[in-house]
Order: structure tokens, then C-alpha cells, then sequence
């Protein structure tokens, strides 16, 4: 299912209005190189990641945000998933959905080691939970896109009298769009 709707576009693309046939793929479109600008999925999917613990960790950020749990996206963590796995109870962490940490809350610390922690979960967003700031970058994507279609690379072009200067590009994105997007793209912590 699409982040966004063709009724989302035809509202705040005045390109679109004419063109109802081009949305749905310029929708995929758009998607598809915010998600690859990003570095992560955006639309909610479900994960099962094992990580690298150091020792004395108590918090982990997961790979993808924002963590969904409630009843129908639970969340399963386990200790050791390689050797004598053990589910850590609910109780015993917490999530921030906000920025993507799994908190211990018990005192303890996560099992440290190579591959010491396996977490199955469910992260991104739907239409009904997009920020606003990630809606109006990949509106701006969707627009972007039907104005260009067939002007990769190209930038600058006049005909007619008519002249228009397209903007750089960064990773597959125009660079303006890319800085709305950067809120969203994966972080690596070393």
C-alpha cells in the first residue's frame, strides 16, 4: 500500500490535475527514490534484525523507525538467537518510537557479543501516520517527477523562446527535496 493517494496528489500537484493516468506510477516512482535516498524502507514493514551487542549496552537503535508495537505489530526480542535463545519479557525494555531505541528498563544491560540480540518488529509509516514534513517531501518527489519525465540528467533546456534550468541532483533526488528527506534517512552509529 502507497504512502501517499492519487487524491493526495491531485490536491496539492497542480501538474497532476490533467494527467490522472501518470499518478499512480509517479507515485511508485517517488517512493521508490525517497526510500532509496533514505537508505531504509519508509512505508511500514515488517523486520527481524540481529544485532551486535558491546558490552554494558542498555539501549539499542534499531535499523528502522519508528517502531510500531500494539496488538496487531508485536514486537519479539531475543537473547542469544544463535545458541539457547531466550525471549526477553515486555516488561523488561521500553520503546521509543520517536528516534528508534529499545530501552532496557529492568537495570540490566542487553546480552553483549556478535549477533547477541534478535529483534523482530514492525517499523515505518502509513498514510494515516506520515509526518507531515516526509508527505510534502514525497509530494514535492511526485511533482518533481512528472515535471521532469524525460529530463534525467539534463540541466538546463529551452525551446521556443521557453528556458528552464533543472536543480542538481543528490543520490537520485533533486538536492532540496534530498534536505526534507535527510530527517528520514538510515544513521550509521559507529
Amino acid at each position: 500500500m502507497s504512502l501517499l493517494t492519487i487524491s493526495d496528489v491531485q490536491t496539492w500537484v497542480p501538474q497532476a490535475e490533467e494527467r490522472t493516468a501518470q499518478i499512480a506510477d509517479a507515485i511508485a516512482m517517488a517512493e521508490a527514490a525517497a526510500a532509496h535516498y533514505c537508505g531504509r524502507d519508509l512505508e511500514l514493514t515488517s523486520y527481524t534484525e540481529v544485532v551486535d551487542v558491546p558490552p554494558y549496552t542498555a539501549s539499542l537503535l534499531l535499523p528502522n523507525w519508528p517502531p510500531v508495537v500494539d496488538l496487531t505489530h508485536p514486537m519479539t526480542v531475543t537473547e542469544s538467537p544463535d545458541e539457547g535463545a531466550v525471549v526477553v519479557p515486555s516488561t523488561d525494555y521500553a520503546v521509543d518510537a520517536e528516534f528508534g531505541f529499545l530501552r532496557r528498563t529492568d537495570g540490566a544491560y542487553w546480552a553483549a557479543g556478535y549477533r547477541s540480540i534478535q529483534v523482530a518488529y514492525h517499523a515505518g509509516y502509513t498514510s494515516a501516520t506520515l509526518p507531515p514534513g516526509l508527505k510534502r517531501a514525497l509530494l514535492q518527489l511526485v511533482a518533481w517527477m512528472m515535471e521532469s519525465a524525460g529530463n534525467v540528467g539534463a540541466t538546463q533546456e529551452s525551446r521556443d523562446g521557453y528556458s528552464v534550468t533543472y536543480e542538481e541532483l543528490d543520490n537520485g533526488v533533486p538536492k532540496s527535496i534530498g534536505a526534507a528527506l535527510r530527517p528520514y534517512r538510515r544513521m550509521t552509529v559507529l
